[in-house]
């Protein structure tokens, strides 16, 4: 099984939808995982105009755009989706975190949140 390609896959499915002009989320785990596996070009295809860090203080309120958020299943990126949910500076956000055994974890305390 060839891993880029594995992650290649997941990060066009994550982009994919919605099909409109949208933000992609990263974080400083994830950030060198979709630079690995895929090209600049690739997210642009589906719409992405704009690729930043949730933990990026300075970051513009977008409210005609949509967000996708791709993130590791830690305590500083939860706290950062949580101020980011508590101020949303894009119109809607979508979660997505890394496979691992916090998942479960991440979800509820997103569902706290919200």
């Amino acid at each position: 099984m060839d891993v880029v390609k594995a992650v290649e896959t997941y990060v066009t499915r994550l982009v994919s939808t919605p099909s409109v002009m949208k933000v992609l989320l990263l974080y400083s785990h994830t950030t060198p995982i979709v630079s690995l596996a895929s090209t600049q070009s690739t997210p642009l295809s589906f719409q992405v105009y704009l690729t930043d860090r949730i933990d990026n203080k300075k970051r513009d309120r977008m409210p005609h755009m949509k967000c996708v958020c791709f993130l590791q299943a830690s305590e500083d990126s939860l706290e950062a989706m949580e101020a980011e949910l508590r101020e949303p500076k894009y119109w809607r956000i979508s979660p997505s975190f890394r496979i691992g055994w916090q998942c479960s974890f991440a979800t509820c305390r997103l569902q706290q949140c919200s």
